[in-house]
């Protein structure tokens, strides 16, 4: 359960506190150098003041993980979402996103994850236009000697727009988040990150955010 805020962007110019509820439950079965995980997840937001925007999330994931060793795998995903805003005039959804990836040990003190996929959104209303288009994500986290470690981060996707000429608009961007564990109750970071959002209709709309 999460009180939150996120920093202006093309979507939003001001910031907008919201509550991020999340709830889930996972499994997993292992058979050998096998793996198969089956998952259920709510997400809950609700806006202080863009009552618009306050919706209901349900997502039905499934991973199948092969571990060629026991600190190196392959993975392939598949999300099924569903969307319900409180809004009826925006159109509620479901989308599909199917992914494959590899994760693992790189160095004793580094570990990695890459993963690619392809998102289809579709939604109720005829009057809003369905999108579809891949994502990329990779990490690298890195443990230096003592209490520090960085962790590396790209990312290539799209998500729903809520302007009108746009359903969606793609991603892209990157971050650094450096870590120092202080005690063991305590830990301080500090994280930049950049991203550029471009739209398919009005370019005109295009937003470069820095954090």
């Amino acid at each position: 359960f999460l009180k939150t805020a996120e920093p202006a962007s093309a979507e939003l110019t001001e910031r907008e506190q919201r509550i991020n509820n999340i709830a889930g439950l996972r499994g997993q079965l292992k058979v050998r150098k096998s793996a198969f995980e089956l998952g259920y997840t709510n997400l809950l937001e609700v806006y202080d003041t863009i009552d618009t925007r306050d919706s209901r999330e349900d997502i039905v994931s499934g991973v199948f993980n092969y571990y060629h060793h026991w600190d190196f795998s392959l993975f392939v995903g598949y999300d099924r979402g569903w969307i319900d805003y409180d809004d009826k005039e925006k159109s509620d959804g479901d989308y599909d996103e199917a992914t494959v990836g590899i994760k693992g040990t790189i160095t004793p003190r580094t570990t990695g994850q890459a993963r690619g996929g392809y998102r289809w959104q579709h939604y109720e209303l005829e009057d809003r236009e369905d999108f579809s288009g891949p994502t990329l994500h990779v990490n690298i986290n890195h443990r230096f000697p003592g209490r520090n470690s960085i962790v590396v981060y790209a990312v290539r996707t799209i998500e729903e727009s809520f302007f009108e000429e746009n359903t969606y608009y793609e991603v892209t961007g990157g971050g650094v988040e450096l870590t120092r564990q202080l005690s063991d109750m305590l830990i301080f970071s500090i994280e930049g990150a950049y991203q550029l959002d471009q739209y398919p209709v009005n370019r005109s709309e295009e937003h470069t955010s820095e954090l």
